[in-house]
């Protein structure tokens, strides 16, 4: 029974890509939702079907990879896995992670595996769990490679920052990665043409979309558009289609395509072809991608620096209060301590002084006075001075001798 022929072609996207707008694409092999996989194979398992699952493609969504490899192991007939032109990243990662023992490719297939990759945004912690993140998904795909045996140097070479691994059919063949190479040539990349990405803006799809996708072209030229690398589709390897060794297409050797000597291909004047566009657009957006990494990074290390500060002031501050609160019992003790013990003098000396006056005035019939006032000398100085009544509480020996002074001779 003939196998059914699932095909994984251009960019993987996940399954809210999968819109009627974009089946045009999807059946032009530009782009492959993960849905789209899973529903064949669904298919194919309900009609009790093998499947042959192409796969040509510069990789995408690792999620979407994950989903379509889950599926894949999953499904329960017979499965073989056939590599076309080009299988990157996360494509490459489905051919040696789905557990399909069947693995074959072209004479021309190329394999490309690289390090994990993408953007965040948000502060040094957001950064820091997404390398976090990125750092066990490349340990997957590494641990993969090493059970087929490549030398774990040459694996860690190719996932360092900016590097990749990339493997002929004939290497992946040495490593077992694949089991057989067909002798035929794969067929190309597809092409895209500038309305394509036009259509793609226009229906909703974002710029970078749509720029990834007419990066396709690119990578059809470097896998040759016949297959041999070349860049021609004639296969005589000058370039042209024609077979007339100019380059153009329309064989009037200006180098256009349309015949109306622009050489932009499409009659609008516009000499930027849609390669040339797409490589633009894609240094662009690395470009802005950099330097928004480095704008993110400058304020992550400026809040950095700020949340140092700040800690170090309030910690400083809090050392501070904490100083003055000490100081301040210390001084409020040591005053109450001070106050007490000033207390218990007066109190001590007020006594003392009462002792004394009483043991005067016993003495001498007189008070003691307090300051610089001049003693009572007489009952009627003391009467004069104070009153009666103060004088009899102050001075009682006064009164009594003068009473006894005036009282007649004889008489008691």
């Amino acid at each position: 029974m003939k196998a059914r022929r699932i095909e994984i072609r251009g960019i993987i996207l996940d399954a809210s890509w999968d819109f009627e707008w974009m089946g045009e694409y999807i059946r032009k092999g530009m782009f492959t939702p993960e849905s789209q996989v899973r529903g064949q194979l669904a298919e194919a398992e309900a009609a009790g079907e093998d499947v042959d699952i192409l796969i040509s493609s510069p990789g995408g969504s690792v999620v979407a990879g994950g989903e379509i490899i889950n599926a894949i192991r999953d499904f329960p007939h017979g499965k073989t896995i056939t590599v076309g032109a080009y299988a990157a990243s996360m494509a490459a990662e489905i051919v040696i992670g789905s557990g399909v023992e069947t693995r074959r490719a072209h004479k021309n297939s190329i394999l490309l595996f690289h390090g994990a990759w993408g953007v965040a945004i948000g502060g040094r912690g957001s950064h820091e769990d997404f390398a976090a993140l990125l750092g066990k998904l490349n340990a997957g795909i590494m641990a993969d490679l090493e059970k087929f045996g490549l030398p774990r140097e040459r694996i860690e070479t190719g996932f360092a920052e900016g590097r990749e691994l990339t493997l002929s059919a004939q290497e992946a063949l040495e490593y077992q990665i694949v089991g057989e190479i067909l002798g035929a040539e794969a067929s190309p990349a597809p092409r895209m043409a500038r309305e394509d990405e036009e259509a793609l803006l226009a229906a909703g799809a974002p710029e970078a979309l749509a720029a990834c996708a007419a990066a396709l072209n690119l990578a059809g030229s470097e896998t040759g558009g016949n297959g041999d690398g070349s860049g021609d589709e004639d296969g005589d390897g000058d370039g042209d289609k024609d077979g007339d060794g100019s380059g153009d297409e329309d064989g009037d050797g200006d180098g256009d395509k349309d015949g109306d000597g622009s050489g932009d291909g499409d009659g609008d004047g516009d000499s930027e072809p849609v390669e040339a566009r797409a490589g633009r657009l894609a240094v662009e957006l690395s470009r802005t991608r950099a330097e928004l990494r480095s704008l993110q990074s400058a304020k992550d290390r400026e809040i950095g620096e700020l949340k140092a500060t700040l800690a170090e002031t309030e910690t400083n501050a809090a050392r501070h209060l904490g100083e003055l609160r000490g100081e301040f019992a210390a001084y409020r003790e040591a005053a109450e301590g001070a106050a007490g013990e000033s207390a218990e003098r007066i109190s001590g000396l007020e006594a003392e002084l009462a002792t004394v006056r009483e043991a005067h005035a016993a003495l001498s019939g007189a008070a003691l006075l307090d300051g610089g006032e001049a003693a009572v000398q007489s009952w009627p100085d003391a009467v004069a001075r104070y009153g009666l009544a103060e004088a009899m509480k102050r001075f009682p020996a006064l009164a009594r001798s003068f009473r006894e002074a005036r009282r007649p001779k004889g008489q008691k």
